[in-house]
């Protein structure tokens, strides 16, 4: 019950925020399309999302800070809580004393329409809603969820949740504070972890995990997609825009579904057959099959939707700043100015640099430099996008201004979180990502076979386009360039987040050039957009259905294991345990410990130095005498041995269990699974 009352605050705080910030952001309702649709987002469809934004990144950070004010106080967690309760309702109190005549008009508005009128009004946003839901919830509770008293993750989403829950239990059953990566319990976090601090926050405070996992989820793609068809109906003004463009980002235009059929060795029906039973992604690109680029990442990385939501909401915020400009400059060709004139226009006058509110950056700074610990990688997407809107927008300074603080916030958060001086991300240029090579036509390759019909619709339609979609479609390319060119963590494979972002953005130009071919009146025409709307979703669709078959089964995690209860009522919190490296997730970290070397795949990507510990692993497992045993287990700060027949099978090491036996304390057997732990202290 404290969880949901917790969460219901997060939200009223936000909305709170939302209200006394609003003021600053008056310029936003004010942008027309630059397409001549005559539908504009409805107010609220951007302020709700948008209040869910501000909630849950105040409420987490201010959770975190008050956590580590109080790291030595034995419950770092519940002061977290009631630092982060005690700041929500100073926003809420700000905003009934400050805010008070708008919330009396607001409501008095609403009473008078009456709620019929209300839902009849706003019809086609509650179906789009509503629709939003339905699919997606049903995708996220599949993937997990609770059953005859245990946790249920779908095969879909149990390689990236091993990570994921074990962050998650670090904090509602462990004590995380400092925090640090639970895979690689260094007193440091590289990985973006505030959205699993928010969830786990959800169950210190009693909420059930998969109610608290999915509901913080489900909330995050609908404040994204009501996102994204707002900033689509800002920048088109065309509803049938905005659906297509849901319809775009939730099922991928690629050529996958065509060169898995042209493949098929046995004939289109019988590989059709095997597509509804397969639990592999179809795609011939590196890494296709891992499902790097459907829907499945939405489901098992889900601190991915927030950060998008929060990407579309910043845009919105500065769209109008470009439209300005856009309109300055056709002012000044109307009044018939040289170039000169109207490079003054652009680049000398006042109105091109100066913000015309002081709030409004500052703001857009630190919610952008908030979302750093949450996703970095969205982060560095919408800086990019940003940077190039910035270039033909009025007030760049508003630009530079957000720029510059949520860098400054996000270079503080890294040192606060990695105080050893690493960053948490390593730039260097890497050209072509998963193309075969760098050379620029197996670049143009890669992408044509990855991306299917998206980027052709793009190359022929746009230069149709005004001038300002134009620059506004350079502008979202911006973070597949991103991808293409510079590699910031050590798996390169984690550039499909730009990719997805870009492509997220795109989708918007694509659908508004197929909605304008359609809008022709000719037959053939209409033919040929309804055509390459097929095109362009079918191998999503192929994707949909290869989830499903993943999430047939699922594993099953026993929330009452001896191993697990016996960790939880005998270890201390920030417990270390030493496993061998291929211990992605089970019993430790359920119950909320910490593991010296887990799985390497998880640790090495966030940027950690796995090879040195899988060493240190191989020789204390292996060790040949008990002086060297404990003098490498105390060197490394571990708490707990963990022998099991993982150790026993491992071809990195020979396991002398018989010394570690003989020299430490055995302090849990199961003889049945044969699986032992060892306590280091003697005592």
């Amino acid at each position: 019950m404290i969880g949901f009352l917790y969460f219901l605050l997060t939200l009223v705080c936000g909305s709170a925020v939302s209200l006394l910030v609003a003021p600053s952001f008056g310029h936003v309702r004010s942008a027309r399309p630059l397409l001549q649709g005559r539908y504009t987002p409805k107010a609220w469809s951007v302020w709700l999302p948008a209040s869910f934004i501000f909630g849950v990144m105040i409420s987490a950070w201010s959770a975190c800070i008050g956590a580590y004010a109080f790291a030595d106080s034995g419950h770092p967690m519940l002061w977290g809580a009631v630092c982060s309760a005690a700041l929500c309702l100073v926003f809420v109190v700000l905003a009934a004393c400050i805010c008070r005549t708008r919330i009396q008009t607001m409501v008095r508005e609403l009473r008078q329409k009456g709620f019929k009128a209300l839902l009849l009004e706003n019809r086609a946003e509650l179906l789009f809603l509503l629709a939003v839901a339905v699919f997606w919830s049903v995708l996220i509770i599949r993937s997990f969820y609770y059953a005859d008293g245990d946790l249920k993750v779908g095969f879909s989403v149990y390689s990236d949740f091993c990570p994921h829950l074990g962050v998650i239990r670090s904090f509602s059953e462990g004590s995380n504070i400092p925090v640090q990566y639970p895979h690689f319990a260094d007193g440091t976090i590289r990985y973006h972890f505030m959205f699993q601090f928010a969830v786990g926050m959800l169950e210190y405070l009693g909420m059930r995990l998969d109610i608290a996992f999915n509901l913080l989820s489900l909330c995050s793609i609908l404040a994204m997609m009501q996102l994204l068809r707002a900033l689509t109906l800002q920048v088109t003004g065309s509803r049938a825009v905005a659906h297509l463009t849901a319809l775009f980002f939730t099922f991928r235009s690629s050529f996958a579904v065509f060169t898995y059929f042209l493949g098929a060795e046995e004939g289109v029906g019988s590989a059709l057959a095997a597509l509804f039973t397969s639990t592999e992604h179809i795609g011939n690109t590196q890494s296709e099959s891992w499902g790097l680029w459907t829907q499945k990442v939405y489901l098992n990385q889900r601190h991915l939707p927030l950060g998008f939501a929060v990407a579309f909401f910043g845009i919105i915020c500065f769209y109008p700043l470009l439209v300005r400009m856009v309109d300055d400059l056709r002012a000044a060709r109307s009044k018939k100015k040289n170039a000169g004139g109207r490079m003054r226009v652009f680049a000398l006058s006042r109105s091109a640099w100066l913000p015309g509110n002081a709030v409004f950056p500052v703001v857009m700074g630190l919610l952008l430099g908030m979302l750093g610990f949450f996703n970095g990688a969205v982060l560095i997407s919408v800086l990019a996008v940003l940077f190039f809107m910035a270039m033909l927008s009025r007030e760049r300074l508003s630009y530079l201004v957000a720029a510059v603080i949520a860098v400054a916030l996000v270079l503080l958060e890294s040192r606060f979180f990695i105080p050893t001086g690493s960053a948490a991300v390593s730039p260097r240029l890497t050209i072509g990502f998963l193309a075969e090579s760098a050379a620029f036509s197996d670049i143009v390759a890669y992408l044509v076979e990855l991306l299917g019909v998206l980027p052709f619709v793009i190359v022929v339609f746009v230069p149709l386009m005004p001038k300002g979609l134009r620059w506004l479609t350079l502008c979202f390319t911006a973070p597949v360039l991103v991808a293409e060119m510079l590699q910031l963590t050590p798996d390169i494979t984690v550039n499909h987040k730009y990719i997805m972002f870009g492509c997220a953005l795109l989708d918007i130009v694509a659908a508004a050039a197929l909605v304008r071919l359609f809008s022709k009146k000719t037959v053939l025409l209409r033919i040929v957009s309804v055509a390459l709307v097929i095109l362009m979703t079918l191998t999503g669709f192929a994707d949909l259905i290869t989830q499903w078959s993943l999430d047939r089964n699922a594993v099953r995690l026993d929330e009452d294991a001896p191993l697990k209860t016996f960790i939880e009522e005998n270890t201390g919190a920030g417990a270390v345990f030493l496993t061998d490296t291929t211990y992605a997730l089970g019993d430790i970290l359920m119950a909320g410990r910490m593991l010296y070397c887990g799985w390497s795949y998880f640790a090495w990507s966030a940027g950690y130095d796995t090879y040195g510990r899988t060493q240190k692993t191989a020789e204390i497992y292996g060790a040949a005498d008990a002086e060297t045993l404990l003098a490498l287990l105390r060197e490394e700060n571990i708490d707990y041995v963990l022998v099991d027949d993982t150790n026993r099978t491992s071809e990195d090491y020979v396991l002398n269990e018989s010394l570690i036996a003989d020299t430490l304390r055995e302090v849990y057997a199961d003889a049945s699974a044969k699986t032992f732990v060892y306590a280091v202290d003697p005592s």
